[in-house]
């Protein structure tokens, strides 16, 4: 415990975590709207993504695991949370499918 403690100092996670956590929302904030996305809720590295409809929640989680992105989801939420070492690098790059597979349902009840 105390060699995991020390690696979260030794390497700022706890600061990097904050700039990366604002980072996150900003961009998943910028996929609400009226739609597909009502909602986007979360502090830390920690979101609630809220979509339009649990069907459409399911056909964009099959999406994201074809491409190989891993995210919670229940009913009609995705649940962000990635680990503190994330980089903005990654985040940039888990952005850009979630984006993608959210565009495709765009338009569908």
């Amino acid at each position: 415990v105390h060699g995991v403690i020390q690696y979260i100092e030794n390497n700022s996670l706890i600061l990097k975590a904050k700039e990366n956590g604002l980072m996150l929302k900003d961009h998943l904030g910028s996929f609400v709207d009226n739609d597909i996305v009502p909602d986007v809720r979360g502090r830390g590295l920690m979101f609630a993504v809220d979509i339009k409809s649990e069907k459409i929640t399911n056909d964009i989680y099959s999406d994201l695991i074809e491409k190989g992105v891993l995210v919670g989801n229940r009913g009609s939420s995705f649940r962000i949370d990635p680990p503190l070492i994330i980089t903005g690098t990654e985040i940039d790059a888990f952005i850009e499918v979630f984006g993608k597979s959210i565009s495709r349902f765009k338009g569908i009840s």
